[in-house]
C-alpha cells in the first residue's frame, strides 16, 4: 500500500500536461473434464488494474494491482499482487509493453497462505475506439513465494503462467 501511495504522490507532482493511463485487463477461462461418468471443472479469473503516467515519447511509469481466482470442484485459491514498473505505451493505435515488479504477492488456498514477490511482463496491442483503447495482451507472470503461513521456505514455491487478456485503456 505504501508503494501505491508513493506512486500516486509522484503522479500528483507531474506537470499538468502529463498523460494519465488507466488500463484494466481481464481473462476468464472454464475447463471442464468428463471421464467414466464423473465430471470436474476449473474456473480461472484474472483481473489487472494498471494506473500510470505516459510521457510525450510514450515511456510509461505504472502501478499494477492484480487478482486471480482459481476455483475447482474441491478447492479455491486467490492471488493478490501489487507492483510498480515501467514500459512503453502508444497513445493511438499501436503496441504497448510493460514490466512490473510485485513488491507484494500473496496466494491463499484453503488454510494455507503464501507470500513473496514476482514479476509480470505485458505485451499488447491497442486499437483506438472513440476516446479509449481496446486491445489484447499476453501477460507472462513469475511468482516467487518465499513464506508459507509466516514461515520462511527453504525452497521457494514458484508459479509461472502465460495468459491472453482482454484490455482497455483510458488516456487523459
Amino acid at each position: 500500500m505504501k508503494v501505491l501511495i508513493a506512486l500516486f504522490a509522484c503522479l500528483g507532482a507531474l506537470p499538468a500536461s502529463a498523460d494519465i493511463l488507466i488500463r484494466p485487463a481481464l481473462s476468464y477461462a472454464i475447463d471442464k473434464t468428463e471421464s467414466g461418468g464423473s465430471t470436474s471443472s476449473t474456473t480461472r479469473r484474472m483481473i489487472d488494474l494498471g494506473v500510470g503516467h505516459i510521457t510525450s515519447a510514450g515511456w510509461t511509469l505504472l502501478a499494477l494491482y492484480g487478482t486471480e481466482n482459481i476455483a475447482t470442484d474441491s478447492t479455491n485459491s486467490d492471488r493478490t499482487s501489487i507492483g510498480v514498473g515501467g514500459g512503453y505505451t502508444s497513445k493511438g493505435d499501436g503496441p504497448y509493453v510493460s514490466a512490473v515488479y510485485f513488491v507484494s504477492n500473496s496466494l491463499a488456498s484453503g488454510g494455507s497462505k503464501y507470500e513473496g514477490d514476482g514479476m509480470q511482463f505485458d505485451f499488447g496491442y491497442m486499437f483506438k475506439v472513440s476516446s479509449m483503447g481496446v486491445g489484447l495482451q499476453f501477460s507472462y507472470r513469475m511468482h516467487n513465494y518465499k513464506k508459507h503461513n509466516g514461515t520462511t521456505l527453504t525452497n521457494p514455491y514458484k508459479k509461472t503462467n502465460l495468459d491472453p487478456m482482454f484490455a482497455l485503456a483510458y488516456i487523459f
